[in-house]
């Protein structure tokens, strides 16, 4: 799922003693993976005003690993300065994730905008028919993918090939319907 997606990028990259900062919109799932399962292995997960945009280097400290954005944001729909925080987060050495389920690449390029994680919810628009469960990570650089690819094998993380069959024929039609969406 996108979920599992979100979190798969999120264990990917922390351990005890990171924090991860969310936008405060976010998903509100994801908000319950936080407080429930980072929160209790030792991951200080901070809730930040989606609007912040370069002001986000004021809340980057030594225990950052991870800035989350979500453009637009889920409910709220605010369009968030993803190109400044992803320099404010890589001044620091801080990677960034989009979920970008909202706009899909069709919308915005996150991986273009320097972001380093793109996740989409392919249940929603790729698939677009409500009979598939499926999330995708896009990344920057092999050194990511791999990283990826290693923790998704010990959750033992996998998709059937029927249900890659149904995003491909989601696919074919995802255009049409995001433009009859907005």
């Amino acid at each position: 799922s996108g979920l599992a997606a979100i979190a798969l990028t999120t264990l990917s990259c922390t351990r005890s003693g990171d924090r991860v900062l969310l936008p405060d919109s976010i998903y509100d799932p994801v908000r319950t993976f936080a407080q429930t399962f980072l929160g209790p292995f030792g991951v200080d997960v901070a809730y930040y005003d989606p609007l912040i945009g370069r002001g986000i280097a004021g809340l980057v400290d030594d225990k950052v690993r991870l800035i989350w954005v979500e453009s637009p944001g889920s409910v709220t729909m605010e369009v968030q300065d993803v190109p400044g925080i992803v320099e404010a987060a890589h001044a620091r050495g801080i990677m960034v994730a989009a979920d970008n389920t909202w706009a899909t690449p069709l919308r915005f390029k996150p991986l273009a905008h320097g972001v380093d994680f793109s996740v989409t919810a392919i249940s929603k628009y790729f698939a677009g028919h409500s009979d598939v469960l499926m999330g995708a990570i896009s990344v920057r650089d092999e050194g990511l993918y791999r990283r990826l690819r290693d923790v998704s094998r010990v959750l033992g993380y996998g998709v059937s090939p029927e249900d890659c069959s149904l995003v491909l024929r989601g696919i074919e039609t995802l255009s049409v319907r995001l433009d009859r969406a907005e």
